[in-house]
């Protein structure tokens, strides 16, 4: 694929609309004479981060100037505007992702709505191993997974009621983390929310 910034312009387009239906997250543009930069807001609907709105900046152009080294071509440059306490994701705001898609893994195929469940997924499922931009949260991932493997071997089955609620139990100090974090974004969200028309009405 070979673009000029043209043709960009009008790719970039199509794609947008393609996911400004979409109810589970909103992309807006970042300022008004700038269509590169945008802010992506999305909710969690569960897992350890459920009811938490998060923003992220997403930087079409990574810092090039050459059109065929742009989104779709390569990989955006994301970041988190708000906290995140995660092991994949740099402990602050404007915090770098850990994720193989926006790296090695990137294929000028995807969408913004791949982006997006890419870094959903993410989030439900930290990582106890391997990398981490996190090392608190790493730490205490892995030893909250550790207390449920151990207590998880006397259980009959891997699945069902008492399995969910042995998880829940062991992982609640990690969970407790994540939303003590989640308590310094007020006001961050407080100043995008108004942006967002999908998310007006949460709180």
């Amino acid at each position: 694929m070979s673009i000029n910034a043209d043709r960009w312009n009008g790719i970039i387009a199509k794609k947008l609309s393609k996911v400004e239906n979409d109810p589970s997250f909103q992309i807006i543009q970042e300022t008004p004479d700038d269509n590169s930069k945008y802010l992506l807001m999305f909710k969690l609907d569960g897992g350890h981060y459920k009811d938490q709105l998060h923003i992220l900046t997403i930087d079409l152009k990574n810092g090039e100037s050459n059109p065929n080294k742009w989104f779709p071509i390569k990989p955006p440059k994301v970041h988190t505007l708000t906290l995140i306490f995660h092991t994949n994701i740099a402990p602050k705001q404007d915090g770098w992702i850990c994720l193989d898609i926006l790296n090695d893994k990137w294929s000028p195929m995807n969408n913004f709505d791949t982006l997006v469940q890419n870094i959903i997924l993410l989030l439900d499922d930290p990582s106890p191993s391997g990398h981490h931009l996190n090392a608190e949260a790493a730490k205490l991932q892995q030893s909250c997974q550790h207390e449920f493997n151990k207590q998880s071997k006397n259980l009959p089955q891997q699945f069902g009621q008492e399995y969910d609620e042995l998880y829940n139990k062991c992982f609640k100090p990690f969970d407790e983390k994540c939303a003590e974090n989640y308590k310094k974004n007020r006001g961050i969200i407080k100043k995008y929310l108004p942006l967002f028309s999908k998310f007006n009405d949460s709180t």
